[in-house]
């Protein structure tokens, strides 16, 4: 898309600069008018061929990104309710890899690589603040939060297994006459509230994704948008029954 740009630009001017050469060469020098208007002819073909080509990747690309942006929606959907009802477990649950953290994670995997494989980075627009480019400026910074989110998520996780290890270490542990309490017990308290805290962020995080995926849906989709997500929500809350 971004060579189609660039080359009806640069047939443009040149067309301009034939243009203006046959304009000011008199009509007696046949020869070299005729050679113009060859050119002339060459580069406009070359210009309406280019913009063809341009509105044709336009048209694949935005297509493309339309398809992908409900499936997103709902891996980000099933991603920010199952951690909502993580939350409120953490704290009554001995083991907390037993809290689907992984699971979690993967579907964020998912959402990040359903909208990292659509082609809006090869999207070059005419118009750098039309409504089209401004969608694909989003969509490249919602990206980066995605990844931002299972950078989060990871991180959780860790600190998971960290307070599972801990946990496990305190069980296996035989008190004694010099130490009669498990002595890791306040690392194994904090890595706990980290982990509570931590989630609850990323709930909130998740939360304002998928009220930026909303706007985006918005506009990309315009009014169809309210009546698409109510369908692809209920499709999210089918797979959590289900699973």
């Amino acid at each position: 898309m971004k060579v189609s740009k660039i080359t009806v630009s640069i047939c443009a001017m040149l067309d301009i600069l034939v243009g203006c050469l046959i304009a000011n060469i008199p009509e007696t020098y046949t020869l070299a008018l005729n050679i113009l208007l060859g050119v002339f002819t060459g580069l406009f073909v070359s210009i309406v061929t280019s913009l063809i080509c341009y509105f044709h990747e336009k048209i694949t690309i935005i297509s493309k990104a339309k398809s992908q942006l409900p499936d997103v929606y709902i891996d980000l959907l099933i991603v920010q309710q199952m951690t909502g009802s993580i939350l409120p477990r953490i704290i009554h649950t001995y083991r907390l890899d037993d809290l689907n953290y992984r699971t979690v994670i993967s579907i964020s995997d998912l959402a990040v690589h359903a909208i990292d494989k659509n082609s809006l980075k090869l999207y070059s627009p005419f118009l750098q603040y039309g409504k089209k480019a401004k969608f694909v400026r989003d969509i490249d910074q919602f990206e980066d939060k995605l990844y931002n989110l299972k950078f989060c998520l990871t991180n959780i996780q860790k600190n998971v297994l960290d307070a599972d290890l801990l946990q496990l270490e305190k069980t296996a542990f035989i008190p004694s006459p010099m130490v009669n309490t498990y002595p890791k017990e306040s690392l194994l308290i904090e890595t706990r509230n980290c982990v509570n805290v931590q989630t609850a962020k990323v709930h909130e995080y998740e939360t304002s994704l998928l009220l930026e995926l909303d706007d985006l849906g918005f506009m990309i989709f315009g009014h169809e948008w309210e009546k698409k997500k109510s369908g692809l929500t209920t499709q999210a809350t089918n797979i959590l029954q289900r699973n």
